[in-house]
């Protein structure tokens, strides 16, 4: 049985309009959306305007204008967010037991279930916003809403408060109050597994016991999402998950061979063939076989050489088949004109998913050499070639593919406004047309007695030729093996020493530099540039300390360890931030592992 829960809670950066320099000559209703780039519409009437700006607008002949805010007022869609998986629960239960001669079994019954809630305080609610701001005087010289005072009473609404948008600090608490809220998702996510498996010698021959593994399993994962009513109709400035709610089940049945070719001959310490199949089918897309061929060649007690292909498939997930709308901000970057705007992004699952299929050849070889007592070193050689892939690409993406390719799936996924503005990308999980990538592994570790205490060294290398995305078939192409975030080169080294019952280890990561976008140009002023487009190699240092203290408490198991991330307090380079960047600083753990 496990049990695990978190929690996270966090601030998002301030909504704005950010108005138009453009005259509002039709006094259109304010535009407000979490595309951030509507206007506020302000009348001649607004009861919160200033005198000085009436008289401007009357001698000017202005009715309306266009008006651009930052909301940075506490409470005022600065989001307070608290979302994760607060409960996992997982329940497996499994027996194993042996049969005839070298034959044993195993099989296994697992049931898991997560939940999943967002909450995000402060949200603004459109209607309400757009209420509370077009505030006018009523006959007896209150300041009203204006639903509330004019001849139509199917639109009042008591709760309205009249919203200052003049000066920071400027709303009551009553009117931020009025137009923000909570907007909210609820989740819950289900497993059920079982499997069984068989194992053991088929019959003798010429070089060893051929060996043979067979099984079943079945798995089925549901999914089930609820939200708040406003966010199903879209009436909140961000967020406005949407209920969803779908299931899948998988069938699958294989069969593996062990089957030694060659023994005990000349350069020939052993020789192995394996092979293994598997059909599988999936009620989301129906059935599917994958097959894999290997050899193991153990040229004597220091060299030996591997070589395996497979056809590999994966179905999409059902995070991948069923999320819920998802609406996040950000900025795109119209590659005709350059004019970078910010947008909303909706991205939602797709049911409709096909299995990605990938064809997959690694070769390499273990060094285990004589002259240098307890050195290893691996090095192998991998080409995966993906068809079908199943993925999500950004919404920049998706605009320099409709505007630069000109392919119309991603552009029917854009939308604009009245003047060609982008304002929406819609995206999802799709099967891409096909992903290719290329590279070599490298490991080295060694050992050796220090002192009173044993060193230990491990270093891991990984070079990446090709990372190199085909979106359609007419060969449009992302290459992004050299770019910061993907570099050519990665390096992680691990140094651990060992007395007694304490344990040092220090961990060094490096990688390689690159540019930003391999599709953009530095210094160059066309559509294609960039102002800053190459960054530099990055590293960071950990550094770990135990100490077991099984020996000084009578049968009690247990290690008290000490870790500090980040340990020279680097800072990622400006101005990109990525997953293996630490984007925090220095940080400090301490903590207490036992078993009772």
């Amino acid at each position: 049985f496990n049990y695990s829960e978190s929690l996270s809670n966090g601030h998002s950066v301030m909504p704005r309009n950010q108005g138009a320099t453009t005259a509002n000559t039709g006094c259109a209703k304010t535009a407000y959306s979490s595309t951030a780039v509507g206007n506020i519409n302000v009348s001649l009437d607004n009861a919160f305007l200033p005198d000085s700006v009436k008289t401007a607008m009357k001698a000017a002949n202005i009715s309306c204008f266009n008006f651009g805010r930052s909301f940075r007022e506490e409470g005022l869609g600065i989001f307070r967010t608290g979302e994760g998986t607060p409960h996992i629960y997982r329940y497996v239960a499994g027996l194993k037991g042996a049969l005839q001669g070298s034959w044993t079994w195993d099989s296994y019954v697992q049931y898991g279930s997560s939940s999943f809630q967002q909450r995000r305080e402060g949200n603004f609610h459109t209607v309400r916003f757009q209420n509370a701001i077009d505030a006018v005087l009523n006959p007896a010289g209150q300041i009203v809403c204006r639903i509330n005072n004019d001849a139509i009473t199917t639109n009042d609404d008591a709760n309205c408060a009249p919203f200052n948008l003049f000066g920071y600090g400027s709303p009551s608490e009553a009117a931020k109050r009025y137009v923000t809220g909570t907007s909210s998702l609820d989740m819950d996510i289900t497993q059920t597994v079982a499997a069984a498996n068989v194992q053991g010698d088929l019959f003798k021959g010429w070089a060893g016991s051929i060996t043979s593994a067979f099984g079943v399993e079945y798995r089925k994962e549901a999914l089930e999402a609820v939200a708040d009513a406003d966010s199903e109709k879209g009436l909140w400035q961000t967020s406005n998950r949407k209920a969803v709610k779908g299931d899948y089940n998988v069938k699958e049945v294989y069969a593996e061979l062990l089957v030694p070719l060659l023994r005990d001959r000349a350069l020939i310490n052993n020789l192995d063939l394996s092979l293994a199949a598997r059909s599988t089918d999936y009620s989301s897309s129906g059935r599917v076989t994958t097959w894999k061929i290997g050899s193991n060649w153990q040229i004597n007690d220091q060299l030996r050489l591997r070589l395996t292909k497979s056809r590999d498939i994966r179905a999409g997930n059902i995070g991948e088949l069923f999320t819920p709308t998802a609406v996040a901000l950000g900025n795109v970057t119209n590659p005709i004109n350059s004019a970078r705007v910010p947008v909303q992004t909706v991205t939602t699952g797709n049911p409709l998913l096909k299995p990605e299929q990938a064809d997959t050849v690694t070769a390499g070889f273990v060094l285990t050499p004589s002259f240098i007592d307890k050195l290893q070193f691996s090095a192998d050689y991998y080409n995966i070639d993906i068809h079908g892939q199943i993925g999500s690409i950004t919404a920049q993406n998706i605009v320099d593919q409709c505007y630069l390719s000109k392919e119309q799936e991603f552009c029917a996924r854009i939308e604009t406004d009245s003047t060609g503005l982008i304002t929406k990308v819609n995206n999802s999980f799709f099967n891409l047309n096909r992903f290719k990538t290329s590279g070599v592994d490298l490991q080295t570790a060694w050992s050796t007695s220090l002192g009173q205490g044993q060193l230990g060294l491990r270093l891991t290398s990984a070079y990446v030729n090709t990372r190199e995305t085909t979106f359609k078939v007419d060969g449009s192409k992302t290459e992004t093996a050299g770019e910061f975030t993907n570099p050519h080169w990665k390096h992680f080294v691990q140094a651990n020493y060992r007395v007694g019952n304490f344990n040092a280890l220090v961990d060094w990561r490096w990688y390689g530099g690159g540019k930003i976008n391999n599709a953009r140009i530095e210094g160059f002023a066309g559509v294609q540039g960039a102002n800053v487009n190459e960054l530099p190699s990055v590293n960071y240092v950990g550094l770990n300390l135990s100490y077991d203290v099984s020996k000084l408490i009578r049968n009690w198991d247990g290690t008290v360890f000490f870790r500090v991330d980040n340990l020279l307090d680097r800072d990622p380079p400006f101005p990109l931030r990525s997953a293996f960047n630490d984007n925090n600083g220095r940080g400090y753990r301490l903590g207490l592992r036992f078993t009772l």
